[in-house]
């Protein structure tokens, strides 16, 4: 459904660009080198300061890959000189890059698809929402209520932003699997979101 919904706004006749971003430096290290370093820098943390258990998340490389992503995209952005309205859309990885944007006035808003609120097989990772709060661009979340990595609770669970709005749809995390009546309401909402025209509800997978 992204790649369609993309799809659309180009026929509309908006300009659309990929930012894809590279795997991470710390995915070079061997898995059980970074979980051990993990281990022990929790370890270090909890003896000095019991109360922040997870903060060494913030210094983790993957947080670390996040922010340069994040600054990487926003000097793309400054790159597009004949762009006067920018919207951003992004889809699990790329809303935590995407929450991290500089502002800049020309980027009216984003929207992420299935944020990842929390790993659903690891600790609390405080770096993917201690920040939420501080977002300063208007900001549409559509979050799947089959989402493991957050689903209906997300709203009550974690402070946003008076920026940020949820929107909670019957989906997965890859917005697969998902009926024609909660497409159609994704699709009105992006659209108010935006302020365009009705977009089109597709059929195909995406």
């Amino acid at each position: 459904m992204i790649y369609d919904l993309i799809q659309q706004f180009a026929d509309l006749g908006h300009s659309v660009f990929r930012f894809r971003p590279g795997p991470g430096r710390n995915l070079d290290l061997p898995f059980s080198f970074r979980r051990r370093t993990r281990q022990i820098c929790q370890w270090l943390i909890r003896r000095v300061s019991p109360s922040f258990t997870g903060v060494c998340d913030l210094l983790s490389p993957t947080n670390i890959d996040i922010r340069r992503y994040a600054r990487e995209l926003s000097d793309c952005i400054r790159q597009l000189e004949d762009a006067s309205k920018i919207y951003v859309v992004a889809h699990s990885r790329g809303g935590r890059i995407v929450s991290h944007l500089r502002v800049d006035t020309r980027v009216r808003g984003a929207i992420c698809f299935a944020y990842p609120f929390r790993h659903p097989t690891s600790h609390p990772e405080i770096s993917r929402t201690c920040h939420l709060w501080r977002i300063r661009i208007p900001t549409l979340i559509i979050q799947g209520k089959r989402d493991p990595y957050g689903g209906a609770e997300v709203t009550d669970r974690y402070r946003l932003s008076r920026k940020v709005s949820v929107q909670i749809v019957d989906a997965d995390h890859g917005f697969t699997k998902i009926g024609a009546d909660s497409r159609d309401d994704i699709l009105s909402r992006i659209s108010l979101f935006l302020e365009l025209p009705a977009l089109a509800s597709v059929t195909a997978k995406g």
